[in-house]
């Protein structure tokens, strides 16, 4: 059989096509494996099974949240994707020394390969690198859309040999959101509770089951407005609509670019927008987007305790 070899040269990363014996190799590998004593385990995993090292040590992560799920079990990788060479605001301290891979959508596979991981991380949505990324390290890829966070911090668990140390961070933050569940409802009671979105192209509500929706209505036990309940992630929605959802606190992000802050604007002068509960009450809430948006253990925590510190003053 041919094997494709991804080799690092002066000009980049360059394909080659091995004849190779798979049969053979296989017992190499064996060898290789017995001779020095190291050990193994098999990870089911998107993309099928992958042996990896019973105790990782040098872990490259190319999904945000799973890597903000591993260090929540208290492990740092030692390279990681960014954001135009920036980290989330709430990991970035404990991510300082990690090589930068280079942005999510395209990871740099030359300085992956020269940070020598012995363990490969990321979501399934990066599936059609596969192939390239086992040839540098031993890859697993944890499904995105069809998991929910606890699952995937519970698989991100499983590939580094950290599952005692997952079981016991999900007891902690249970009884944390407990404890945050109950100071925010002595504040608000059963008052409802809705995240507006503003992008350049699009006003945007979030639904019951991810993200916000997550940590507000599923964690913390809080209300929703009826219609979110309706919506699985997130649903795109016009001015007039919003009085469909009205709550009696809204949490409002706004996008950076100038359009955003152009719709923010009109919103703002809208009649349905100052006739909304929350408005008139003087109960919107301005938050950034991350950790919000970091759907993963760190973030929800991280979320979890802004949520305290707006809802419960």
């Amino acid at each position: 059989m041919k094997k494709m070899i991804y080799i690092l040269a002066p000009g980049g990363l360059f394909l080659m096509l091995a004849a190779c014996g798979g049969e053979e190799q296989s017992t190499e590998t064996e060898t290789e494996d017995e001779s020095s004593g190291s050990s193994s385990r098999t990870i089911e995993h998107a993309e099928g099974s992958t042996e990896v090292p019973e105790e990782v040590q040098d872990v490259a992560s190319l999904s945000f949240p799973y890597t903000s799920n591993l260090l929540a079990l208290g492990v740092t990788p030692s390279a990681t994707v960014t954001d135009n060479g920036e980290h989330f605001e709430h990991t970035e301290d404990e991510l300082e020394g990690s090589t930068d891979l280079g942005n999510f959508s395209e990871p740099n596979l030359e300085v992956l390969l020269e940070s020598e991981p012995d363990l490969i991380l990321g979501e399934d949505t990066i599936a059609d690198q596969y192939d390239k990324l086992e040839t540098i390290a031993p890859t697993v890829l944890i499904p995105w859309e069809d998991l929910e966070w606890r699952e995937h911090f519970e698989r991100t668990a499983e590939a580094v040999n950290k599952e005692e140390e997952a079981d016991q961070w999900l007891e902690n933050y249970d009884q944390e959101a407990d404890n945050a569940s109950e100071e925010i409802k002595n504040n608000i009671g059963d008052e409802s509770v809705l995240v507006l979105r503003i992008r350049a192209d699009e006003y945007r509500v979030y639904g019951y089951n991810r993200n916000f929706g997550s940590l507000l209505y599923q964690d913390l036990g809080l209300t929703a407005p009826e219609k979110v309940k309706d919506i699985d992630w997130a649903e795109a929605v016009s001015i007039e609509s919003l009085s469909d959802f009205d709550a009696d606190h809204i949490l409002i992000e706004t996008a950076d670019e100038e359009a955003a802050q152009t719709r923010l604007e009109e919103l703002e002068e809208s009649s349905v927008w100052n006739n909304l509960e929350a408005v008139e009450q003087d109960n919107i809430h301005t938050i950034e987007l991350y950790p919000w948006l970091d759907y993963s253990a760190s973030g929800h925590e991280a979320s979890m305790e802004e949520a305290v510190e707006i809802l419960s003053d």
